[in-house]
């Protein structure tokens, strides 16, 4: 059975770190015959959670923008990659809006109304040539995911990308180490 990948790309541009390394990761996932859908946040136009707990008085997101698809589409993944660059020892905007409507996904007394744990792979670029800078950002996502239902297994640090870099690729060492782990995470999810 193919595994349900879903991809959300929180970067604004189209040939940053985050952006190089999900081409990369995408590629093998499809190559190990996963299916995978991949969300470019920037290019949608949604809003950020009202805090009206209409998803606790059923279920699911009251608002209907271009997130709907994508909150439906994660209650039947079996898989989610997030990835976002990293401004000011934070995700992007874009990120930080979505993760915020992922509150959805969780019923009144806090459980994951997909009622299963999921596998996450997070990847996160920055300009530092160290991901220290970010560590406590990463914290934070992993843990409100880990309410959500969804387990990091795999974690991808792009450093030393500074504002402004276009890349078309990334150096050879990291995209074998992108390969290594995207073959491994469908392998392993296979597996369970």
């Amino acid at each position: 059975m193919k595994q349900k990948i879903i991809m959300i790309n929180g970067s604004p541009r189209m040939n940053g770190g985050t952006s190089a390394a999900f081409r990369i990761l995408r590629q093998e996932l499809l190559k190990e015959g996963a299916a995978v859908t991949e969300y470019r946040l920037n290019t949608m136009n949604f809003r950020g959670c009202q805090g009206c707990m209409g998803c606790k008085r059923r279920e699911g997101c009251v608002l209907y923008d271009d997130l709907t698809e994508v909150l439906q589409s994660l209650k039947s993944a079996d898989g989610l990659i997030i990835g976002s660059p990293i401004y000011m020892f934070a995700v992007s905007g874009q990120m930080s809006l979505f993760i915020n409507r992922l509150y959805s996904l969780i019923n009144r007394y806090y459980q994951p109304y997909a009622g299963k744990v999921r596998k996450l792979m997070t990847v996160y670029s920055m300009g530092s040539p160290s991901a220290g800078y970010a560590e406590a950002e990463e914290q934070r996502i992993q843990a409100a995911m880990k309410m959500l239902g969804f387990r990091e297994t795999e974690r991808i640090e792009v450093t030393g990308v500074m504002p402004g870099q276009t890349l078309e690729g990334l150096p050879e060492y990291l995209e074998r180490s992108l390969i290594r782990k995207a073959d491994r995470w469908v392998r392993d999810a296979i597996a369970e």
